[in-house]
C-alpha cells in the first residue's frame, strides 16, 4: 500500500506515543482510516480502542519497517533505507549539506581544482570545505548570474573569492549550514538581485558583512525600473 507521507505516520506517532483514545477526523486522519481501516468514526472523531492501537501499531511495523511508537527514524535517506520503504521519512534533504561551489577565474585549489570549464561549479559536501581556512565568500541568489559569473566585469580581488549558489528553499538551506561553520571573522558577500526581495535577502542572511551591487549607469536605468534606483 502507498499513499501515506511523513505527516501522516507523525500523526499515527503522536497518537501511539501519547495513547490517545480519540483524535480528529480530519483530513489527514481521514487518509490514515482509509488506508489501514482502523478505528471507529463518531460524527468528527476517530475513536480509538487499545486494542485499535496495537493493531494500527503491528500494520505500520510490517509495512513501514519500523515500531512508530519509538517515533520517525533519524538519519539520511540512504539510511532509513536499510529497513524501511519510505527513505523520504528522513529529515534531512540530500540537498541540505551539499553546496554549487566556483569562482570566476576557475580555479579552486582549496578543492585541488585547477580550471573549471566555464559556466560550471562543483557539487560538494560541506564536509569537503575547510571552512575555518575560508576568508571570504561571495553568495549569488541568482541562478542565471551564477552561471555567467565568469564574464562579469568584477573587481580583481573578488575574482579568486568562492562563490556559492544560494538559491531558494533547500539549496538556501545548505547556505545557512555552510555560514554557521565560518569563522566569526569571514567577510560574506552577498549579491542578489537589485530590487527589494533581494536586498532583503542581504540584509537578513546571517554574518552577511557586504553587499555587491551593479554600479548604476544611465543606460541601466533606462532599460530597468527606475524606481528601483530611487
Amino acid at each position: 500500500m502507498a499513499g501515506l507521507g511523513r505527516s501522516h505516520k507523525q500523526e499515527v506517532v503522536k497518537l501511539l506515543k501519547q495513547r490517545k483514545t480519540q483524535v480528529t477526523f480530519s483530513t489527514l486522519w481521514q487518509a490514515i482510516y482509509k488506508h489501514f481501516e482502523i478505528g471507529s468514526i463518531d460524527n468528527k472523531k476517530l475513536i480509538f480502542s487499545s486494542q485499535d492501537r496495537e493493531c494500527l501499531r503491528s500494520s505500520a511495523i510490517k509495512e513501514w519497517g519500523f515500531d512508530p511508537r519509538d517515533g520517525l527514524p533519524d538519519g539520511t535517506r540512504s539510511d532509513i533505507a536499510y529497513y524501511s520503504t519510505d527513505d523520504k521519512l528522513a529529515a534531512e534533504n540530500p540537498n541540505d549539506n551539499y553546496l554549487l561551489i566556483k569562482t570566476a577565474q576557475g580555479d579552486l585549489p582549496c578543492l585541488g581544482v585547477k580550471k573549471l570549464p566555464s559556466g560550471c561549479s562543483l557539487r560538494i559536501s560541506l564536509e569537503q570545505l575547510d571552512c575555518s581556512a575560508v576568508k571570504q565568500i561571495i553568495i549569488i541568489e541568482n541562478q542565471d548570474c551564477y552561471d555567467l559569473w565568469h564574464q562579469f566585469n568584477l573587481p580583481k580581488e573578488l575574482k579568486t573569492v568562492l562563490t556559492f549558489y544560494r538559491g531558494h528553499d533547500v539549496q538556501a538551506r545548505a547556505i545557512h549550514h555552510l555560514i554557521g561553520k565560518l569563522l566569526p571573522e569571514t567577510r560574506v558577500i552577498i549579491f542578489a538581485d537589485y530590487d527589494p526581495a533581494g536586498l532583503k535577502i542581504a540584509c537578513t542572511t546571517p554574518k552577511s558583512t557586504h553587499l555587491l551591487i551593479p554600479q548604476i549607469t544611465p543606460e541601466l536605468m533606462a532599460k530597468s525600473y527606475p524606481d528601483d534606483y530611487y
